[in-house]
């Protein structure tokens, strides 16, 4: 897996080609701020971290891992135990900072903003004050990549068990106003299995819509055939409206993504 990445905000919006996959910056002033970044497995491919043949929705194409060349088994072993040699070493060596604080670092207040729910109700953010949230930007019509982000959230949901609605809320806001009303949202939620009590899919007019992703840092733009090509960056959001970590594109790893979510609930047990 990639190291997560430091870096700062800058207080212009973001800006490159569409689809690019760069970080994220917000109308902040300079300070420090963590992105997660896409894992190395897989980065060629659609299978994200999870097995292709159980991936939980229709729209998500399957992609095997290709077959290792002849010879190569050995080499990877050998490489293998020499990989673990040194991870034992260097966990000993590191043994005496296991008390250090490992939580994640403060970026800054998370942008507010108020759009529609897939039930025709408006949502605003501080509405989950007091529980951890993450926020992503995806489209219905979307039949590639957006569907890999949505499977993702929906099977950390799964194993977050009690914790999902009660102390973890996913929020998933629409690059595509124009289309995606309240009544397509609910019924893309419904298709991935989509916990209505803790997973709310927002949008709103368009330029309200455009300032949620000016703030987030998402670049969105549609292309001549009707598509959208937008950055993928899922922020993580503590129970006091802080943002605390980013994740860059969609194929980062979901048991980090899970950790960091329930490291959050815990911090907001111990204040």
């Amino acid at each position: 897996m990639m190291p997560a990445v430091v870096g700062q905000y800058s207080p212009s919006p973001l800006a490159g080609e569409g689809g690019s996959r760069k970080a994220g910056k917000l109308a902040q002033p300079a300070r420090a701020w963590l992105l997660r970044r896409e894992t190395d497995e897989g980065a060629g491919s659609a299978r994200c971290d999870e097995d292709a043949d159980s991936l939980k929705h229709p729209l998500i194409r399957r992609f095997a891992p290709p077959s290792p060349a002849r010879g190569e088994g050995r080499a990877s072993f050998l490489a293998l135990g020499m990989i673990l040699v040194f991870a034992l070493l260097a966990s000993s060596a590191l043994a005496h900072d296991a008390g250090l604080d490992q939580r994640l670092p403060v970026i800054g207040p998370a942008p507010g903003f108020t759009l529609t729910s897939q039930d025709g109700a408006p949502v605003s953010l501080g509405d989950f004050r007091g529980k951890t949230v993450a926020v992503t930007f995806i489209f219905a019509s979307c039949i590639d990549t957006c569907p890999l982000l949505t499977d993702k959230l929906a099977r950390v949901q799964d194993k977050l068990g009690a914790a999902f609605g009660k102390d973890v809320v996913f929020i998933s806001i629409t690059v595509d106003p124009g289309r995606d009303t309240p009544e397509v949202l609910k019924l893309y939620a419904e298709s991935f299995g989509a916990n209505p009590k803790g997973w709310h899919f927002l949008t709103g007019d368009p330029a309200a819509i455009g300032g949620v992703l000016s703030r987030y840092g998402v670049y969105a733009k549609k292309t001549p055939s009707g598509d959208i090509d937008h950055t993928f960056l899922t922020s993580l959001i503590d129970s006091g409206g802080r943002l605390r970590v980013q994740y860059l594109g969609v194929r980062f790893d979901g048991e980090e993504f899970r950790r960091d979510l329930l490291g959050l609930v815990g911090e907001s047990g111990e204040d």
